[in-house]
Parts: structure tokens; sequence; C-alpha cells
């Protein structure tokens, strides 16, 4: 076995063994996961980012304003410098109409994925998914 398929079977197993003690996984519930498992935002833009506990669905982005599963009182503005906690899962974050964010997201399957997305001219922001034990940094909010 690969060190990809070894790294699936030990998520599997620990998340399999998490939910077997009454831990929620990232999956189980917006608010809390067992670390290493959740989604994280960091944000490193010098600006606000709104961030989203919920992604509904199966698309990896949706151009719309209100967050992906509705609109939750958990969702919130992360200021510069702020992170989502630990132990939290923060499944998304959104890019702003009218700006152009550059970012990164991590993961053990992905490695790590520099991106740009640009709303210049948009009149709508767009959500953007952040996987199961992946980490999105915001580097800049202007392009």
């Amino acid at each position: 076995m690969g060190s990809i398929g070894r790294y699936a079977a030990a998520a599997v197993l620990l998340a399999g063994l998490g939910a077997g003690l009454g831990i929620p996984t990232a999956r189980a519930v917006g608010s809390g996961c067992l670390p290493g498992l959740c989604s994280r935002t960091v944000n490193d833009s010098g600006g606000p980012v709104l961030v989203a506990h919920d992604w509904c669905g199966d698309a990896e982005r949706l151009q719309q304003d209100a967050p992906p599963c509705g609109a939750a009182p958990s969702d919130r503005r992360l200021v510069s410098g702020e992170r989502t906690p630990l132990a939290d899962d923060w499944d998304a974050f959104r890019v702003d109409a009218g700006r152009c964010y550059r970012f990164d997201i991590t993961g053990p399957l992905r490695g790590r994925s520099a991106e740009t997305v640009d709303r210049r001219g948009e009149s709508t922001g767009a959500w953007i998914r952040i996987h199961n034990d992946e980490t999105a940094v915001i580097r800049a909010r202007a392009c």
C-alpha cells in the first residue's frame, strides 16, 4: 500500500474510532470534530473574511452571497490575522463581490494548491469549499 493509501486507511480508522467513542467527526456536526480532521481557515489577507461552518451539496464553489447552507448564527467574519479554532470544523469562506482573493489550500491528499478567485465586476460573491483535513490560508483580498 502506498503512502496515500496508508494515510487514507489511517484517517478512516481514526474517524471510525472517534465515532465509536462518541466524538463527533467533521461531517457529523458543523461545530466540532477531531483535530486533524477539521477544515480550517487562516486569514492573512489584511482585511475581514466571512467563513461558514457548513457546506451543503457536492459543488466545490457556489456563486452566491448567502452562506452555502443558509444563514447560521455561527457564520462569522475573521479579522486579519485570525484563524478558525483548531477543534472546530469550518467548511467554507467567501470571496466577496468586487474582490479578487489569492489563497492556498493545503491538505495531506491534495498537497498545496495556490489559487486565485476574481470576483471583480461581479454582483455576487463566491463561496469556496474547504474539505475535511484541509486548511485554507487567505493571502490577499486584492490581485
